[in-house]
């Protein structure tokens, strides 16, 4: 999974992304960083750290049907 970060089409570069309370990394000059989704997650919780502001999310993952 890839996270965005920016204005799009601008990124930014050097925010931390936060995911379940473990910390995951660093945007790089697009504004991205990608992660492995934990195995059986059903909901992410995304914490963005930019400069002194913090931006939440909750991503509810789909069930791909494959068990």
């Amino acid at each position: 999974m890839t996270v965005s970060v920016g204005d799009s089409p601008v990124g930014v570069e050097g925010a931390n992304v936060t995911v379940n309370g473990e910390f995951v990394g660093t945007t790089n000059a697009d504004g991205q960083v990608t992660l492995d989704v934990p195995e059986n997650s059903t909901t992410l919780s995304i914490l963005v750290e930019y400069q002194g502001a913090e931006l939440e999310l909750e991503y509810e993952l789909e069930d791909d049907g494959d068990d």
